[in-house]
């Protein structure tokens, strides 16, 4: 028994000191066979609540409130359209999580009470179709066109509902935009890659100039370091590394040699840096000084690009107003309890509000905070989502308007994906490589029209957009500034 409470004391103590530990920001999903048995039924709908505006008009939500929606294993009849074969899987989902960074939306404004909650993903042939909230046995909330659906369960059986087994609606959740012809978008897709951990390797950047006309990718340029546009004009971010230092300067492309030399020297530290993210107002990087290397965890901070030489980041309500150190520290606490411990005074950790930067998760950009702790000789940390969505002053553009799941279905080695404004082009990260589909009717390519081969440990860093005459435009500065 004594051996068992040191083993147990042990591994307490080892978290505490702030051990390095996966954080597993993925769902698990698992398809059980008796999954069916939930859903099985007749249900009716009891309430409609819009989150999006512009894709079910009031008189829509008007007419499929009370009708029935049945759930087969043979089939799925909602709003008088019918799903044949469906396929359901089930995921267990931290629920603000979910609700934040797949609909952008809180768990208060849609009643939900529990910290972790079901959700069920209808497909059909590989295609998805909608997710499904299980609130309880009697329950459940669809998200439909722009709107969670309230649905009670009124029956187990289906004799009763009358329903034309011939129809057939392959394209159930439909884009409501028409097609636009002469489609033209364009992504700069700035890329850092590294040999081994970012610190104790050479990291190098890059950014391509990937563009779509009519769906058909044209030529694909390459920069060095990173071209960033900015309402201003466009702006190239250079990073040099030492052995003691990296230097990150940034300025308009139209500068001269001399101009570039003097920015140069307002940049000099004994810092190791790498960029984690760019967009056309901010940085986001992590930094240790180099004197502090074999003691100090790594540091995060955000920086203004028109002033990246400042040493203190800035703070969440620098950028945001509504976003202040509750929203860090309860985002922190929160982390913590899902780890077992319930108050984070006890731990006596190092919670610092300018220690958060910008992370892709599921084909959003999320914001990430870190605790330390100097429990051991040398400062350990956690990382934590801070649980607020990114504000349109850090990243202009932040949609995937391509289900995730459904994404990760069509190509499971998906690791990261990004869809164009325009929802014409779709980029898809994988291990080893990126990439390029066209989108028609909600779906992806059956393969890829470009792909493009990854480098060792390249990830994105920014996602930059042009649509309409501004891909024309993006395009000839970018030539301009390879010809140079």
């Amino acid at each position: 028994m004594n051996k068992i409470k040191l083993i147990m004391l042990l591994f307490l103590i080892l978290f505490i000191q702030g051990c390095n530990l996966d954080i597993d920001d993925g769902d698990k999903i698992i398809s059980p066979d008796n999954l069916n048995i939930v859903l099985q039924g007749t249900w009716k709908v009891k309430e409609t609540r819009t989150i999006e505006e512009g894709l079910l008009s009031k008189e829509e939500k008007n007419k499929i409130l009370n009708k029935d929606v049945v759930f087969t294993n043979e089939y799925v009849f909602l709003n008088d359209k019918l799903i044949k074969n469906p396929e359901y899987k089930s995921k267990s989902v931290n629920a603000e999580e979910y609700f934040l960074y797949t609909y952008k939306t809180d768990i208060d404004t849609l009643n939900i009470d529990s910290d972790k909650i079901n959700v069920i993903i209808v497909t059909s042939n590989n295609n998805y179709f909608f997710d499904i909230v299980q609130i309880d046995k009697k329950n459940i909330l669809l998200y439909y066109q722009g709107a969670f659906l309230y649905l009670e369960k009124t029956s187990n059986n289906i004799d009763h509902i009358d329903i034309d087994r011939n129809k057939n609606d392959k394209y159930l959740i439909k884009d409501n935009k028409k097609d636009n012809e002469n489609l033209s978008s364009g992504v700069l897709l700035g890329l850092k890659s590294s040999t081994q951990d970012d610190f104790n390797s050479e990291i190098s950047y890059r950014t391509l100039w990937i563009s779509a006309s009519d769906k058909k990718i044209n030529p694909i340029l390459e920069i060095k370091d990173l071209m960033i546009p900015r309402r201003s004009g466009f702006w190239e971010m250079n990073i040099n590394s030492y052995l003691d230092s990296d230097s990150i300067y940034a300025h308009p492309v139209e500068f001269t040699d001399n101009e570039i030399s003097n920015e140069k020297e307002k940049y000099k530290d004994k810092e190791k840096k790498v960029i984690h993210f760019v967009s056309d107002d901010y940085l986001a990087i992590e930094y240790i000084n180099i004197n502090d290397i074999d003691k100090k965890a790594p540091r995060y901070k955000v920086l203004p690009l028109d002033n990246i030489s400042i040493k203190q980041g800035l703070l969440l309500s620098d950028i945001d107003k509504y976003n202040d150190k509750n929203s860090y520290y309860n985002s922190a606490e929160d982390f913590m309890i899902s780890k077992g411990y319930k108050n984070l005074d006890d731990l006596k950790l190092n919670i610092n509000s300018k220690n958060f930067t910008m992370a892709r998760r599921n084909g959003y950009w999320i914001l990430k905070g870190r605790l330390f702790s100097s429990k051991t000789v040398k400062e350990t940390y956690e990382d934590f989502n801070i649980n607020v969505l990114p504000t349109d002053e850090l990243i202009n553009y932040n949609e995937l308007l391509l289900s995730w799941d459904y994404i990760k279905s069509k190509v499971p080695q998906t690791i990261d994906a990004y869809t164009s404004p325009n929802k014409d082009i779709a980029i898809i990260i994988s291990n080893s490589k990126i990439d390029i589909y066209s989108i028609e009717n909600n779906l992806l390519s059956s393969k890829p029209i470009k792909t493009i081969q990854r480098k060792e440990h390249e990830e994105v860093v920014m996602a930059e957009w042009a649509t309409g005459s501004y891909v024309e435009l993006w395009d000839g500065k970018i030539r301009q500034k390879l010809a140079k």
